[in-house]
């Protein structure tokens, strides 16, 4: 257990402060003790986030310029082709669009047998978009193995 002083804060703008942060970094929050001009916090450290076992990185790129305007057209488009303007969605719940290509691109995948050693796909058939799920806008676009 760990205490953290601040000295001339309100209670309240380091509680939302401490609440926001300790949210993003998984920490569970006790409430705050005020004594005098001095504020302390309670974190409990057993259940933290620590570090652990690092989960690959995908790293590819579309084989032109041309080809990832392409997939940027397609996926923007495509409620005026009269299809759903989305395909599904990702794990954090934002919005997706997955669609196959031939050959636009290239790049590497996280191996699960070996971390140290990704696999290198050199013909990689589809493409997917990312949607922030309130805005509705794309925030990501790359090619895929496979839709």
């Amino acid at each position: 257990m760990r205490l953290i002083k601040f000295f001339g804060c309100g209670v309240a703008v380091i509680k939302d402060f401490f609440r926001f942060f300790l949210s993003f970094f998984g920490a569970r929050r006790k409430p705050g003790v005020q004594v005098g001009n001095e504020v302390f916090l309670q974190i409990d450290d057993a259940n933290s986030v620590k570090p652990g076992k690092c989960r690959g990185v995908h790293s590819t790129r579309f084989l032109s310029h041309k080809a990832q305007m392409n997939a940027y057209n397609e996926a923007m488009t495509r409620e005026s082709r009269k299809m759903p303007r989305f395909t599904g969605e990702d794990s954090m719940g934002n919005l997706v669009v997955r669609m196959e290509t031939e050959n636009i691109g290239e790049g590497y995948e996280p191996n699960p047998a070996d971390p140290s050693d990704p696999r290198y796909i050199s013909e990689m058939n589809g493409f997917e978009m990312r949607f922030d799920f309130e805005t509705l806008k794309p925030w990501a676009l790359y090619p895929i193995e496979k839709a």
